[in-house]
């Protein structure tokens, strides 16, 4: 992490992980367990045990879940949620309740407890839709083309409002694409599709590029997005309730980097690079797949100094050893 906010803020501090056994989250938890935390792991089920951690099960869509060990915090990453734009096409209720009332259970439950702690949540970079121009600024406003968008911006509104009532403080983190090996990397099907595309590559499978490869994206490491969370927890410059964009600002086509995963599999283990094969996109794709998008981190770096350190070649090489190690 760069600028003035660092890990070490952590030490000593109670933080609590929602959604802590997932993607994101389970990755956020080591990081701050290694930087000295006592984290609260909240999640619906029973986790690995880990030292350095405590846990409390249960649904965070619930009011109940929102009392005893929880309140606690000091600081709270709030991480669960429905993460799947499909998903929330089939049933837009959950897609509602998952994302939007953990937040409003969240910011009554310290309000009662007369406590005020630090909140940040994830948002995604696609609540700004089609975007008319690239690159995409903080600034920019938000055009949701889906439930799920909808529902992620809602849950921001949600969030804000908590913290002009002085519920809470905090920001949202608008993360772009995210890669990079984490222990539910093969989660939702149009999730963490550069991760699949690597282990495809890896099991000598062909890689399959819909449309022409155009489109383009902005990947964010899962390790940079790991330090903006923890930047954003730590600068109170950063906590008047806005959203904050956590992006590279470097654009790749979907073309581009699955050829790149190809090549970087190939150079990494010797085998013959995987053919990419086009085809047509599958019928019933959502139009937020066409979208186009790089994004412009300049609220988050300014508050807080945070900037992302992995390149997408770096990024794929750490995915393709850590698999290769772990096979």
């Amino acid at each position: 992490m760069t600028g003035n906010c660092s890990r070490s803020a952590y030490a000593g501090q109670s933080v609590l992980v929602t959604g802590a056994g997932g993607y994101i989250g389970s990755a956020l938890t080591a990081a701050l367990v290694a930087a000295g935390a006592g984290v609260i792991r909240l999640s619906r089920g029973p986790l690995p045990p880990l030292a350095g951690t405590s846990d409390v099960t249960g649904d965070p869509c619930r009011a109940a879940t929102w009392a005893g060990a929880v309140l606690e915090a000091d600081t709270v990453f709030h991480l669960a949620g429905e993460t799947s734009l499909y998903a929330a096409l089939a049933d837009p209720l959950a897609s509602l309740e998952a994302n939007v009332l953990p937040l409003v259970h969240l910011g009554q439950a310290f309000r009662k407890a007369g406590r005020c702690p630090v909140v940040v949540a994830a948002s995604t970079c696609t609540v700004f839709g089609l975007a008319q121009s690239l690159p995409v600024s903080d600034a920019a406003p938000p055009l949701p083309l889906s439930h799920y968008d909808t529902h992620k911006l809602m849950a921001e509104m949600q969030l804000a409002q908590d913290c002009r009532e002085g519920f809470v403080r905090g920001c949202a983190l608008r993360l772009a694409n995210v890669y990079g090996l984490g222990p539910r990397s093969q989660g939702a099907p149009d999730r963490g599709i550069l991760d699949r595309m690597v282990r495809k590559a890896l099991a000598g499978e062909a890689i399959t590029v819909y449309g022409d490869g155009t489109h383009v994206r902005d990947y964010i490491h899962l390790d940079d997005v790991v330090t903006a969370f923890l930047a954003a927890g730590s600068c109170a410059q950063a906590w008047d309730g806005g959203a904050l964009m956590a992006a590279t600002g470097r654009p790749s086509t979907l073309g581009q980097a699955f050829a790149l995963v190809a090549e970087r599999v190939a150079a990494l283990t010797g085998a013959p690079p995987v053919p990419l094969c086009m085809a047509p996109w599958p019928a019933g794709a959502h139009a937020a797949e066409f979208r186009n998008f790089v994004g412009m981190a300049e609220r988050l770096r300014s508050l807080t100094g945070w900037a992302p350190a992995v390149s997408l070649t770096d990024g794929i090489d750490r995915t393709i050893r850590e698999l290769t190690r772990t096979s």
